[in-house]
């Protein structure tokens, strides 16, 4: 397929005063500046894995007792290559008559912004989905949100602190439990974190509620004009890349960056060339890329029915 005079008569047609191209593509905010830690990659692949905390001590009743941690979970991410290309004929090259011709190769970028935007958002679009297909394998096998969480030390009970699965709708309740129960996330030893969540990330048709639930300095909800505690506490992202309307998830956003990684093999590369025999202008793009999670306890999901 070229862009050719049968395709785009009007770009040859000097009637027109001008044609414009649509200029709403690469706007989107950099999802992957907002959740990942991001890094280069000089590997086909990358493997991360985890190690334990030591345990409490215990009394020293005269005989020192040893500890070790244990060996935690590996990840492995593999990265995807995307790439596409454009051909122009040189017929369409030489008389374009309005220059958008000429800039169809600078929308390389546009593109593939857009579709790195989908990638990143897809780790919590799938963050309820153990192992999903593209990008990574973790070995602990369960979803990034779940209540099935497992743990590598022995003899560590998991019947609380490692759930970060929820079926609560948005709500300022919602909201106040989860400040709670993440604070009683466990680590491999079975100590809570007691990390604060401080980032609220909801889908674009639960922004308004996000932002009145933690804008609202008194009265939310209630006649009686009650402060309300939840206000000034979160940061909210909102964004139209998330596929449900009313998933939504809780996150401390230091350590959900230390948590999910973002890998960049090979950043994004335009090149072109001339066809000599087709008399074709021909333009690609190109980049690799992977992601994956290391540690759930950064986040607390919602998958609302």
């Amino acid at each position: 397929m070229s862009v050719s005079k049968g395709k785009f008569p009007d770009s040859l047609d000097p009637v027109f005063a001008a044609i414009m191209k649509e200029p709403f593509s690469g706007e989107a905010p950099d999802i992957r500046q907002e959740l990942f830690g991001v890094e280069k990659s000089t590997k086909s692949e990358e493997r991360v894995s985890s190690i334990s905390g030591l345990p409490k001590p215990s009394r020293f009743t005269g005989t020192l007792s040893y500890s070790n941690p244990d060996q935690g979970f590996d990840v492995t991410a593999t990265h995807v290559t995307v790439a596409m290309g454009v051909q122009i004929t040189r017929e369409m090259w030489d008389d374009d008559q309005h220059g958008e011709i000429h800039d169809i190769f600078s929308g390389f970028r546009d593109a593939f912004h857009e579709g790195r935007m989908d990638d990143a958002a897809d780790v919590l679009n799938q963050s309820f989905t153990a192992n999903p297909l593209d990008f990574y394998n973790h070995t602990e096998n369960v979803a990034l949100c779940s209540n099935s969480h497992t743990t590598p030390s022995s003899g560590v009970s998991t019947s609380s602190g490692f759930d970060n699965l929820s079926t609560a709708a948005l709500s300022a309740t919602a909201l106040a439990a989860d400040r709670y129960t993440m604070r009683l996330f466990n680590n491999f030893k079975g100590f809570p974190i007691d990390k604060v969540p401080n980032l609220l990330i909801v889908p674009v048709e639960l922004e308004d509620e996000a932002l009145k639930i933690v804008q609202t300095r008194a009265g939310l909800d209630t006649a009686a004009g009650d402060a309300n505690i939840q206000a000034g506490r979160y940061r909210v992202f909102g964004s139209t890349r998330f596929s449900d309307s009313n998933n939504w998830w809780t996150a401390n956003r230091e350590l959900l960056k230390k948590s999910l990684r973002w890998y960049e093999r090979v950043p994004f590369e335009t090149d072109r060339m001339e066809s000599f025999d087709q008399f074709n202008f021909k333009g690609r793009g190109y980049e690799r890329y992977s992601y994956l999670w290391l540690f759930w306890q950064a986040l607390l999901g919602h998958q609302v029915s």
